[in-house]
């Protein structure tokens, strides 16, 4: 975003700046020292721009480097609880399967007590309901006192047993059944351990998914300032291009200037160049309509609405509309002082007419003429198109005197 702030700052400055290097290229002061040296400053801040975008650029992926770290620990955390959950799930199972059988011993140790029980009910009923004959059956039918003694101390000993395994058989089922508690209260503590380690792990997986998240916004954010930075370095390549051919008009200028000097003719070169800048008195009779038989302007000279973004900025020329192809005139003779492009101007050339007035066309399709060479009145040096930061076919007309831009329509009408 402080990218994009950077380049959006620049772009409400003028028609032809919607980019820094835009910005840069669309100030025609050519011809002047003071011209390409405010240019080589534009450029400088341009650099510095640059400079400022690959640091955001670094600190993006540098953040972006650390997420993708803390992913890969995220990573290496949610396999260890994933394999703590496993181990959980194995002893569960475990205790799961003791419990069964822990209970199916307990159902038979029941089972058994039961049964002893009932058994140990009859016998006693038995010698309830026979009592004393079956005291008298035992001192009948012993051989003698001493079978007799025997087969009471017999009867006497079963009650004992029975009580005994009585007893036995109850406390193996409380052994069973603490056994059980155990297990239960085991089971608990691992279901407990399971559920924590399930929740880690959810936790985990919600912020491994945010992470991602957060990296493919890096990912996102980093291809967008490569790619503005890219478009930097264009238009920083281009607006080198406009500061070396401002230089070599400048050396031309001041080559040409220098000869009228030693030409002894300066009053009569000073009387050639006022009859260019002056709009009624031209060598060529004034200066002319750059596209004859197009004679609407769709956007006047001075502040309007930006048709594009739809800002108040300042216009520095005037908009008229034309068909594709249509051929675009010098207004007066000149040199060419630049024929270069611009992603905000487009294809645009400067014309010098001397006295430090220049003429400006943008957006052109095709440019049909090169810096230096010598153009007069009505000559075609491009033709209409809708290069560079445009809305529609027409051609962009902008004047500009002694490092300033003024009005179109103080030198040309419809």
């Amino acid at each position: 975003m402080r990218i994009k702030r950077i380049i959006k700052n620049k772009m409400k400055k003028c028609l032809c700046f919607v980019t820094a290097a835009t910005v840069l290229i669309a100030s025609p002061d050519v011809l002047s020292f003071a011209d390409s040296k405010s240019e080589q400053k534009e450029l400088d801040k341009m650099v510095s721009s640059m400079g400022e975008a690959e640091r955001i650029l670094a600190e993006l992926e540098s953040n972006r480097a650390d997420t993708e770290k803390f992913i890969d620990k995220l990573d290496k955390k949610l396999s260890d609880i994933s394999m703590e959950i496993y181990k959980l799930e194995k002893k569960l199972k475990k205790v799961k399967k003791k419990i069964k059988k822990n209970e199916e011993k307990l159902n038979k140790q029941k089972a058994d007590i039961k049964d002893q029980y009932a058994a140990m009910k009859l016998r006693i009923q038995f010698m309830y309901e026979n009592g004393d004959t079956q005291i008298a059956d035992l001192l009948f039918g012993s051989d003698d006192i001493s079978d007799f003694l025997n087969k009471v101390e017999y009867i006497s000993e079963l009650s004992s047993y029975d009580r005994r395994m009585l007893t036995k058989m109850q406390k193996t089922k409380e052994a069973i059944e603490e056994t059980k508690r155990n297990l239960e209260d085991k089971k608990s503590e691992l279901v407990a351990l399971k559920d924590e380690q399930d929740k880690k792990r959810e936790t985990t997986e919600t912020l491994l998914e945010a992470k991602k998240t957060e990296l493919a916004v890096y990912d996102s954010k980093i291809a967008a300032s490569s790619a503005s930075i890219r478009s930097m370095q264009n238009d920083i390549s281009t607006q080198m291009d406009v500061v070396n051919q401002l230089k070599q008009a400048e050396e031309r200028a001041a080559a040409e200037e220098k000869a009228k000097k030693n030409s002894g003719n300066n009053d009569d070169s000073t009387a050639q160049d006022s009859q260019i800048v002056d709009s009624d008195n031209t060598s060529s009779g004034g200066w002319m309509w750059p596209l004859p038989g197009y004679y609407e302007i769709s956007s006047p000279f001075g502040t309007r609405t930006d048709p594009i973004d739809g800002t108040t900025s300042y216009h520095c020329g005037i908009d008229i509309p034309a068909a594709a192809g249509t051929s675009i005139h010098a207004v007066a003779d000149g040199t060419v002082a630049w024929a270069t492009s611009g992603s905000s101007t487009g294809n645009w050339t400067g014309i010098y007419h001397g006295n430090g007035l220049y003429s400006v066309y943008m957006h052109q399709s095709v440019m049909l003429v090169s810096p230096g060479q010598t153009v007069h009145k009505g000559d075609i040096i491009g033709l209409v198109g809708s290069t560079g930061r445009s809305t529609g076919n027409h051609l962009h007309l902008s004047v500009r005197l002694n490092g300033a831009y003024v009005s179109p329509l103080s030198y040309v009408s419809p």
